[in-house]
């Protein structure tokens, strides 16, 4: 997340799905790694406007000692026990480079193992592949990295996605089921899953 897009319309849309699966309890305690690709900038503020726009606590918003540029040490300081959302610029890393704006399969995956039964959701921007496509590109690079069978939703927009991920649970398919009751016949367009 970068401080520059705070207030866009996809912070008003990831803020619309987390409060539909909040009111149909298909998000458990949910915690929100922004991944801010610019952490020096965000005042406090900032963040507090962040937190509600998404329609969470601000002490909800993941707090780091660490920045993106020790990733592995960045990651190890998420201690939160539940479902969580992770917020990067541009999503899960399908090439082989992963920067700032990506969160890299294998961190999604260790995400997904360190906590029984948690869905970890990712926000992933449009990138010039068609969305079926982009998506299970995104679905296989993760699902090598885990060590259980992967379960998967997601919900389309045309600039972004929002991937629901777990490995001990089959949650994203009730998030999903949520959403095509929500979308009727258009849920054929914006929906798909394992």
């Amino acid at each position: 997340m970068n401080v520059e897009f705070l207030g866009d319309a996809l912070d008003h849309w990831k803020g619309s799905l987390f409060r539909s699966l909040r009111r149909g309890d298909l998000l458990l305690d949910l915690a929100v790694e922004p991944m801010f690709s610019d952490a020096g900038f965000w005042k406090a503020s900032a963040v507090r406007a962040y937190a509600r726009l998404l329609g969470v606590p601000a002490e909800r918003i993941v707090r780091h000692r660490r920045g993106l540029g020790d990733r592995d040490a960045y990651f190890e300081e998420i201690h939160h026990s539940r479902d969580l959302f992770l917020d990067p610029d541009t999503g899960v890393a399908v090439g082989a480079r992963c920067d700032r704006k990506h969160v890299a399969p294998g961190e999604v995956a260790r995400l997904l193992m360190a906590e029984r039964h948690r869905v970890v959701a990712v926000y992933q921007h449009s990138g010039r592949e068609e969305w079926p496509s982009r998506i299970r590109r995104v679905v296989r690079r993760v699902a090598r990295k885990v060590d259980r069978p992967l379960v998967w939703s997601s919900y389309q927009s045309a600039a972004a996605a929002m991937l629901f991920f777990a490995v001990g649970t089959r949650r994203p398919l009730a998030i999903q089921a949520h959403f095509a009751r929500e979308l009727g016949a258009q849920a054929r367009h914006r929906l798909c899953g394992s």
